[in-house]
């Protein structure tokens, strides 16, 4: 399967809370898996995307980037915004575990598991087969 950067990140961000719910055994089993399957990709994103900040980003005289309201202040945002959305489209081939939406149900079921929000639900949909 096919999966552009911002849905990797995406993901990857949202697994960092689905570790601390009780999930069915599969479902667990399969955001592990594509947890492991993506990281290479995520890893090339996050090195493209830190040579893009040393690119656009001002920085002080003692070489430290310059952040205002927690953000990178930059030389040339349009052209860091351009790169970036650029760097997010970018589609890598990606070995997907898919667990079927029965399983995923559980979660609402049965009381012994946590339920998802639809912002879960939304991140891990690629993986949901009927």
């Amino acid at each position: 399967m096919k999966m552009k950067n911002s849905e990797i990140v995406a993901f990857l961000n949202t697994c960092a809370g689905l570790r601390e719910k009780r999930l069915p055994v599969r479902l667990a089993y399969a955001i592990k898996k594509n947890m492991a399957a993506v990281q290479e990709a995520a890893t090339a994103y996050m090195e493209e995307r830190e040579e893009l900040i040393a690119r656009y980003a001002k920085k002080d005289k003692k070489g430290e980037y310059l952040v205002k309201d927690s953000c990178y202040v930059f030389e040339n945002k349009d052209e860091f915004e351009k790169d970036m959305s650029e760097l997010l489209a970018i589609e890598t081939a990606v070995k997907i575990h898919t667990v079927s939406i029965d399983i995923v149900e559980k979660c609402d079921d049965d009381p012994k598991y946590d339920s998802l929000t639809m912002e879960e639900l939304d991140v891990i949909e690629f993986m949901i087969t009927e």
